[in-house]
């Protein structure tokens, strides 16, 4: 048995530093006068912990690992020409699992499970305004959380190396819990907007392919049948008000090619495609385009 399982623990430290200047200086009588409100000093820094540990079990058939990772998060940040200091602590319990299993040589399947996390950028939690450019002026916020992504996939694979034919099959789905997403709001009676940031739910992605070919007459012609297909649901704010927007697309090929050695190679290609989006606000139109 013990031959079989294994344990891993695993130990990674990760820190990155970063700054940005930006020195805004107005003309004034022909000189240079520094610009306090349009100018941008400063610097931030990103320090993880990650502490994990695997167990895994490994057979001739039959193999799978599963894991949980720890990681406290630090991310400060120090804006030096206003005087303002930014410091977010977050801990983040990251899960995995992959497991394959071998129904024979030319045969398998495997599904995989993991889990991350994205960090807001310092921009996007500074709460000053930038005022850059009069017409879109940037917000952070301060009360911003990390994103987390679950990602599932799945793919199952058949081969027959005798017969020449082969079939395979994936399908994966991800969804992010608090994504960031940027907010815009228009000032009455103005073209100029203010652009934040806020954390939101209802973003997710499933998407699917598959392939088959199959030869006969000795190989001399083939026939092979493909499709994909994706899901797409995402989150758009405009005046505070919630737009979600569902896509789906899906298309389908079906080829067949002829091989016969020293005479003549060719193959003939057919496909249909659709795509399909809608809102949930009224004033957005919904799209939908479809080809051959």
């Amino acid at each position: 048995m013990w031959r079989k399982t294994f344990i891993e623990f695993n130990y990674n430290y990760s820190r990155s530093a970063t700054s940005s200047t930006r020195d805004t200086r107005d003309v004034l009588n022909g000189g240079e006068v520094f610009n306090p409100d349009l100018s941008n000093n400063y610097d931030y820094q990103f320090i993880t912990n990650k502490v994990g540990v695997n167990y895994r079990f490994i057979s001739e058939k039959f193999n799978y690992t599963l894991g949980v990772n720890g990681q406290p998060a630090v991310l400060k940040g120090q804006n030096v020409s206003k005087d303002i200091s930014t410091e977010q602590r977050t801990f983040n319990l990251i899960p995995s699992a992959r497991m394959v299993y071998r129904f024979s040589n030319q045969e398998s399947f495997e599904f995989n499970y993991w889990g991350r996390n994205n960090q807001p950028g310092f921009l996007q939690l500074q709460p000053i305004a930038d005022n850059s450019n009069l017409q879109n002026v940037v917000i952070g916020n301060p009360d911003l959380k990390p994103e987390f992504i679950h990602s599932v996939n799945a793919r199952y694979k058949q081969s027959d190396w005798n017969r020449g034919h082969m079939l395979s099959a994936n399908i994966s789905y991800n969804q992010t819990q608090n994504k960031i997403v940027t907010t815009k709001v228009l000032i009455p009676n103005t073209v100029n907007q203010i652009t934040s940031y806020t954390n939101t739910d209802g973003f997710y992605n499933l998407s699917g392919d598959y392939n088959y070919s199959k030869p006969f007459f000795e190989r001399k012609f083939t026939i092979e049948f493909s499709g994909w297909g994706s899901l797409n649901n995402n989150v758009a704010f405009v005046d505070q008000n919630k737009n979600v927007a569902k896509n789906a697309v899906w298309r389908q090929e079906l080829e067949f090619r002829v091989d016969l050695e020293n005479i003549v190679n060719f193959e003939i290609e057919t496909s249909y495609m659709q795509n399909r989006t809608t809102y949930s606000q009224e004033n957005f139109e919904d799209l939908a385009d479809q080809s051959f």
